[in-house]
């Protein structure tokens, strides 16, 4: 019988709350016409500073769908599909990169940018039902906590 580990109870409970999470998102997302996926892309190409570790200076001259999946830890064909999407709907435009006319620098559109505002009040109320049980202080530090679990992850991959 294996044991019980508070590392092990932590890993499986974030497992379990990353895909409540996206079930929630796509709740929310869905009458946007987009999946939670989507809009989490979205966020990255607009540099939403609330993403962990984001190089907001670098997103404001585009991102390229390669810095999306390296990011976010997915395959670029997983990506690549995502992107088409996106773009078929208008909500972000593929711009020839200047330096290298085969790469595609990805901008947000109008349209996403309306979409990302009609999300967020939906995202605030979300997240303040969520966190509501924790104050301030809590939800910096385990927010501080978080951040350094990633960034270990990171330093050995």
């Amino acid at each position: 019988m294996r044991k019980e580990t508070v590392e092990e109870s932590l890993v499986l409970t974030i497992i379990e709350l990353a895909a409540q999470m996206t079930k929630r998102g796509d709740l929310l997302t869905q009458e946007l016409g987009i999946t939670t996926q989507q809009w989490l892309i979205l966020l990255y190409i607009h540099g939403d500073p609330n993403i962990p570790f984001l190089n907001a200076q670098r997103m404001k001259e585009g991102v390229f769908a390669k810095d999306i999946a390296e990011a976010l830890d997915v395959s670029k064909p997983n990506i690549a599909n995502l992107v088409n999407i996106l773009s078929q709907k208008g909500l972000i435009s593929q711009i020839e990169d200047p330096i290298d006319r085969r790469r595609k620098r990805l901008k947000i559109s109008d349209k996403g940018i309306e979409v990302i505002d009609r999300m967020e009040q939906k995202r605030q109320d979300a997240n303040q039902t969520m966190f509501a049980a924790l104050d301030q202080n809590e939800r910096l530090e385990m927010l501080q906590l978080l951040h350094a679990c990633l960034r270990k992850l990171k330093r050995t991959d």
